[in-house]
């Protein structure tokens, strides 16, 4: 009976105790997760343009408004190119044009050294000079008039590390490159003995006919051998084992070569064929690996080992009238204009 009446109390007090023991401890709520954040889409990538095809550039003009070149050579770090009257000099990347020699009458013929440009005079000094490469006063190595007082004029040179090399009328001369008395080396009659090249052992020349003559052979009228038949209107090149020449006459112009030593002559490019063109005179020039020349519509090349030929694409439209081949660069004379310039192509 005392239980039954203690039973309601005793539902108080533990609820009572209960309720406090909430009120000291709340229980905190799990806090709600924070949302993860979507990440952002990856743009697909823009598709790759296909580059456009990169044009092959413009022959670079190295000097411009040179006059008329008739021959040009590279040596060094240089171009050098002659006109009717003057020498000049250029830098192989361009810049200042130096006048090396003015005021000759007539063209001349030219070589070139580590010191000096050797060229010929063919007018009231009928002679051989030197000029430093530098630019300075030209110096007479030969007064061939007072030498020989018949003489007509002068033909060309070419030069080796000790002489120099060169034709006048029907005749071939050798002088030191320090001067001295030349010495009348081979005498012909109705031949004209020009263009000449030496190499380590001959001298070369020729009009209708390359002869070829070894260099310190002093016999007159002796000595000569004919390797080749051909209407000589250009220059003649030695590389390797044979001698390269432009042929030009009635039935076409073409770059041919021959045995140093004597052969059968081939003829190795052709105008009129596989896009060459009208080949000009004296532009016949090497690097050992080819054989360069200029044409009325662009530079042909000549591959020695493979025997390919073909012409320079960005030459095409220019009227390459002189070439020089350098270390990188084929240089050549645009004479589609009155004034022209000198430009190079890689080669």
């Amino acid at each position: 009976m005392k239980l039954k009446l203690l039973y309601p109390v005793i539902c108080l007090f533990i609820g009572c105790f209960l309720a406090m023991s909430c009120a000291e401890n709340p229980t905190e709520p799990d806090p709600e997760p924070t949302a993860t954040s979507i990440p952002t889409a990856t743009p697909i990538p823009a598709a790759t343009a296909i580059p456009t095809a990169t044009a092959t550039p413009s022959p670079e003009i190295i000097a411009a408004n040179v006059g008329v070149p008739l021959l040009m050579k590279f040596y060094g770090d240089s171009i050098f190119w002659r006109t009717f009257h003057e020498i000049y000099r250029v830098h192989k990347d361009g810049g200042a044009v130096y006048t090396l020699v003015s005021g000759i009458e007539h063209e001349a013929s030219f070589a070139v050294d580590g010191q000096y440009v050797y060229y010929t005079r063919d007018d009231s000094f009928i002679g051989i000079y030197k000029v430093p490469i530098g630019g300075g006063v030209s110096t007479q190595i030969v007064d061939l008039k007072a030498i020989d007082p018949t003489v007509v004029g002068m033909g060309e040179l070419a030069i080796d590390a000790t002489y120099i090399f060169f034709t006048s009328d029907e005749n071939l001369w050798r002088v030191p490159k320090t001067g001295g008395t030349p010495v009348l080396i081979e005498v012909q009659t109705n031949i004209d003995l020009t263009p000449i090249w030496v190499d380590d052992q001959y001298v070369y020349m020729g009009d209708m006919t390359i002869y070829r003559k070894e260099k310190m052979n002093d016999t007159n009228n002796g000595g000569m051998t004919a390797l080749a038949s051909s209407y000589l209107n250009g220059n003649v090149i030695s590389v390797g084992t044979h001698l390269y020449f432009l042929d030009k006459y009635l039935w076409g112009e073409m770059v041919k070569r021959v045995l140093r030593l004597g052969g059968n002559t081939e003829t190795l490019v052709t105008a009129g064929t596989n896009g060459h063109t009208s080949m000009y005179d004296h532009t016949l020039c090497s690097d050992a690996l080819n054989i360069y020349f200029g044409e009325y519509d662009g530079v042909g090349k000549y591959h020695i080992a493979s025997g390919t030929t073909t012409i320079y694409s960005n030459t095409r439209g220019y009227h390459c009238q002189a070439v020089a081949v350098g270390t990188s660069f084929v240089y050549f004379y645009d004479s589609t204009s009155n004034t022209g310039n000198i430009r190079r192509v890689v080669k």
